[in-house]
């Protein structure tokens, strides 16, 4: 049971599978808890590839973008968009960073591993899987579009950063 004391760090509340969000009281399994756990994720792993992206500054946009989309989702705010422009930026960036080689097969790993293609990897990954949660829980089509592009920036980051640092990606066909 939760103690009164303002110092803990946890308050039990929880404990009934119930959270509390901006917008009321849901169940842990509602796809829309999920999914602000999954923009939670995709939020921390951002902050991780600050040091290894190429562009800090856009990495600092991205976090702020995703933690509004997630603010958006948490408390029900019809107002919020992206804009037509937002994806269109990310896509000018994609374009500036595109490698030479596209290769569209499954990344499997690099050769030697690398902590920071991993990084790169894991935010392609979360916002792919963010995407979906958010089409599922009511998201709108800029929000949607942004998130596939951000996926999408992602992995030219990916594939370039494996190539300035001289990484062999080992690929698998889907």
């Amino acid at each position: 049971m939760a103690s009164s004391n303002s110092n803990i760090l946890y308050t039990g509340k929880g404990d009934s599978g119930k959270t509390s969000l901006i917008c009321g009281k849901m169940s842990k399994s509602d796809i829309k808890a999920f999914t602000i756990g999954a923009l939670d994720t995709l939020h921390a792993e951002l902050i991780g590839t600050h040091n290894i992206a190429l562009e800090n500054y856009t990495i600092r946009d991205l976090i702020e973008t995703v933690m509004n989309i997630n603010s958006f989702l948490a408390s029900g705010d019809e107002k919020y968009d992206l804009t037509p422009e937002d994806t269109n930026m990310l896509e000018r960036k994609i374009e500036t960073y595109k490698p030479k080689k596209i290769v569209r097969k499954f990344v499997v790993m690099t050769e030697p591993y690398d902590e920071g293609f991993y990084r790169l990897n894991k935010c392609r990954t979360m916002a792919r899987e963010t995407e979906r949660m958010v089409v599922t829980c009511g998201g709108t089509p800029n929000i949607i579009a942004w998130l596939n592009r951000l996926s999408s920036l992602f992995y030219t980051y990916m594939l370039n950063y494996a190539e300035k640092n001289g990484l062999e990606i080992i690929y698998r066909n889907h």
